[in-house]
């Protein structure tokens, strides 16, 4: 600008300069300077750069238009023309520091040259801030979530995949988690790479193995049975009658490439796959998220992956017990930090040549974990992970302690809790203070026997493990909730207190009296089924905050928002917990709540629609999906769990019909005060009116299906049927239609109940009494009849993609959770829903047999 020497830059003319238009900078250099105005390229005009290093970013509205003479300083008007490579090459871009790479940073476009990829970014203007191109680019974002659930979402995917193909191993999960982290090449190279090692893995393996004469590799080709010799014929000799004479070396070599001829790995039932995915699942989403939340790597994320397998899967290995775990780990990250802080010497042989210290980091691991007893693939996945990932570099010993310390010691833990709640497991087999007794293979048993040992254990429970307390899954629970609220920020804004309060406490009216004492109406179960509706309250409020807290990518905030938020995860909960009630187990509960949330939340976020929305969307449609997804994730449930055969004690009674009804009074007049985000008093008053409406019809209609007599079981229910129909439009119509959506509420309601619905299927029939409702409020919610209304919801088309979404991830993951749940169900369950088994309940208790058989 001007002479381009000693001047100074200014506004529009030689006076116009002001401290707020430019942002002052010290101690920079030219470069430094021009790069902080490229940062900042969305406001930045020009550089004013002095002789004593000052830095004048000017951020001036109207330009720099004009300059003045001052000694030494220089003025320049930013042009952005071309990019500037920032940390040469091997380098990936990041934000304000080397860990913040948020998916919304960026958007991945395949398929590009690097001339092209600048023009993008060009035609992008100020709104691109620069470019990352990889020679081997192509990388689709599959899942729209955090990378912590991308990794366990990934590990657990693997596990399963793994178990039903037979072919378990830890470097599955370990090549998942660095396609995550590297984010560089396309799925279909990085799947050819790791074929490729892995076959050239089995041919070194088997050379090289055979060469020593006491080993034999592989034992088995193909996942099959061994071939049986037939009768009268000779049987292969075997492989080792010959070891022991040197002079016949070769032919003993060539006859070991035959492999042992053993059977390929067992059978795995699917219980046992989901079981392994859902606690791999939990375990890598606490260490993702707690390594997150500590700032460290997402490099240390590889080899508790990998670990994850071992313990998960294969849970009665050698290498899954806690001594080879926390032990070969620690060995692992040790070797990978030694060799790392050689390689990183300056006149190191292996400078600038990674792959010498990552076979000698990986061979040093292994050695040290055979001499310490210790071995497990992950100590060397950990040990390759610190020298070949670029971020991990910088680390050096921390990595001792994490991945190596915390992440197994963890492990070890969630194994010990997780597995033994499989009646089929028990983890560990010992300890390292225990000496372990010698299995089958030790004392010489053939290998038919293993097998068929294998089989019984897989088909017998173990005796103590048969009736886990379920305290073991809230102690895990709070653990879990403990660590997140030790980085949880404390919401302490005032605004609007004593209402946001006043919603709070209708919420936990509504929630733990109105849903807990419309349940209670068996005389078998209805202690627990009031009690139950309280536990399922306060862990559903907890899971609800930290799994917002992980798709949002935010830190856990704790506030009356938060709270409102984790209440309707708990209704939706509730909802589906009316088909179950009776039927499962206090343990099952569990199992449906691990399922049910994570499924609930994803779809509250977004879920399969294309929108993504905030923590809390105020809209009338978050009631819609807490009655539709709570009515069809139970409903689903309950279908794959199968039609019960009920008796006597699991009928209601005079008494208890009288308590169930208290539970709808207090859910009809709490029901109104909710507002779903809508708190006018014209919403408040079309839902009392809706609510009069299906009450009136909810009557009217039972009284004619059965010669004027009325059922306690539909009115209960009808009755509010009218409120949740109308929760979406409350704001847009009138008090008449109002009346009429209640009363067409009110009636499907009731007729579903009395002729569709089974009591042996859905227990509280939740799919008319919540599901259909809320499939009528989405429908008068598309409707033509309210678009020509001020007060019309924009864009509906959107939000019924929203709950497109809701029902169809409610279906699935509900028909998922039935399947465990029948599979989880062990033949003695007959007593399990009775309190008489989980309570110390009165004398006045009836007596009998409190059976729940499924109907063969």
């Amino acid at each position: 600008m001007g002479t381009g020497k000693d001047e100074a830059c200014r506004g529009l003319t030689a006076r116009d300069s002001s401290e707020h238009d430019y942002i002052l900078y010290e101690n920079e250099t030219f470069s430094g300077c021009q790069r902080r105005c490229r940062i900042a390229s969305d406001v930045c005009q020009g550089i004013d750069f002095g002789p004593d290093g000052t830095c004048e970013v000017w951020t001036h509205s109207a330009g720099i238009r004009a300059t003045v003479p001052l000694m030494g300083h220089s003025c320049y008007i930013f042009a952005p023309s071309d990019f500037e490579s920032v940390g040469g090459e091997n380098q990936a871009c990041r934000g304000r520091t080397w860990y913040d790479n948020s998916p919304s940073y960026y958007t991945h476009v395949r398929d590009q040259s690097l001339d092209s990829c600048k023009s993008l970014c060009r035609g992008m203007g100020t709104r691109c801030k620069g470019i990352e191109f990889g020679s081997c680019a192509g990388l689709v974002k599959i899942l729209p979530v955090s990378l912590e659930l991308q990794a366990a979402l990934a590990v657990a995917a693997t596990i399963a995949a793994q178990e039903l193909s037979g072919s378990v191993h830890p470097a599955g999960a370990a090549n998942a988690v660095i396609f995550l982290e590297a984010q560089s090449c396309s799925w279909p190279s990085f799947a050819c790479m790791c074929a490729s090692a892995t076959v050239l893995l089995v041919v070194v393996a088997a050379l090289f193995n055979n060469t020593c004469m006491d080993r034999l590799y592989p034992q088995a080709w193909w996942p099959s049975p061994a071939v049986e010799s037939e009768p009268g014929s000779s049987p292969k000799p075997p492989v080792g009658f010959i070891v022991d004479a040197p002079q016949q070396w070769l032919p003993t070599y060539l006859l070991k490439l035959r492999g042992a001829g053993n059977r390929g790995p067992v059978p795995v039932s699917y219980a046992h796959t989901c079981f392994s995915s859902l606690a791999a699942f939990a375990y890598m989403l606490s260490v993702a998220s707690l390594n997150d939340l500590l700032g460290w790597t997402p490099a240390s994320l590889v080899g508790p992956a990998a670990a994850s397998v071992s313990v998960f899967s294969d849970w009665r290995g050698a290498s899954s017990q806690p001594w080879p775990c926390v032990v070969g780990c620690v060995l692992g990250a040790a070797s990978g930090s030694l060799f790392l802080l050689e390689a990183s010497e300056g006149g190191s042989a292996f400078a600038g040549h990674l792959w010498m210290p990552a076979a000698m980091a990986v061979a040093f691991s292994a050695a040290l974990q055979e001499l310490a007893f210790a071995k497990i693939p992950a100590g060397g996945s950990i040990a390759l992970s610190i020298i070949v990932m670029p971020e991990a570099r910088r680390w050096g010993w921390s990595f001792v302690l994490q991945p190596g310390v915390l992440s197994t010691c963890l492990l070890v833990i969630y194994g010990a809790l997780l597995n033994n709640l499989q009646e089929t497991r028990l983890y560990p087999r010992h300890w390292p203070w225990q000496r372990a007794t010698p299995g089958l293979p030790q004392q010489g048993y053939s290998e038919r026997v293993l097998q068929r040992h294998r089989s019984e254990v897989e088909k017998t429970p173990f005796s103590a493990l048969a009736k886990t307390n379920v305290g073991l899954l809230m102690v895990l629970s709070q653990i879990v909730f403990l660590i997140f609220l030790m980085f949880a920020k404390l919401d302490k804004t005032s605004v609007d207190v004593v209402e946001k309060f006043d919603h709070v406490a209708g919420l936990s009216l509504l929630t733990v009296v109105g849903l807990g004492f419309m349940r209670a109406f068996a005389k078998a179960h209805g202690l627990g089924a009031v009690v139950f509706c309280l536990v399922i309250t306060s862990l559903a409020i907890q899971w609800s905050m930290v799994l917002e807290s992980l798709l949002n990518q935010t830190v856990l905030s704790i506030g009356l928002d938060s709270l409102s938020s984790g209440y309707f995860a708990a209704a939706t909960a509730l909802v589906s917990f009316g088909a179950l009630i009776g039927k499962v187990s206090l343990r099952q509960i569990f199992m449906v709540l691990l399922i049910e949330l994570p499924c609930y939340c994803w779809t509250r976020s977004g879920g399969l629609s294309s929108d993504r929305v905030p923590h809390v969307h105020p809209d009338g449609l978050e009631g819609l999906q807490i009655h539709l997804f709570g009515a069809l994730f139970g409903y689903s449930a309950a279908c794959l769990l199968g039609p019960f055969e009920m008796d006597w004690l699991h009928q209601g009674s005079y008494g208890l019909d009288l308590v169930s009804l208290l539970g709808t009074l207090c859910f009809w007049i709490c029901f109104p005060s909710i507002g779903y985000g809508s708190r006018t008093q014209h919403a408040h008053i079309i839902v009392v009116l809706a609510l009069l409406g299906s009450t009136v019809a909810a009557f009217v209609a039972d009284s004619l299906c059965d010669s004027g007599k009325m059922s306690v079981a539909c009115i209960r229910t009808a009755v509010l049927a009218g409120g949740i129909a109308i929760s979406a439009v409350a704001e847009t119509v009138d008090p008449g239609l109002a009346v009429m959506v209640g009363s067409m509420a009110g009636t499907i309601s009731v007729l579903g109940n009395r002729f569709l619905s089974r009591s042996s299927v859905d227990t509280c029939g939740v799919l008319f009494a919540h599901g259909m409702p809320a499939l009528l409020g989405w429908i008068l919610y598309a409707s033509p009849v309210l678009q020509h209304s001020a007060k019309a919801p924009e864009n509906p088309a959107l939000q019924l993609s929203r709950l497109c979404s809701c029902a169809v991830t409610a279906i699935l993951s509900g028909c998922f959770c039935g399947y465990l749940l029948r599979r989880t169900r062990s033949e003695s369950q007959d007593l399990a829903t009775s309190d008489e088994t989980i309570w110390v309940c009165a004398e006045d208790m009836p007596q009998g047999s409190a059976t729940y058989r499924p109907i063969k």
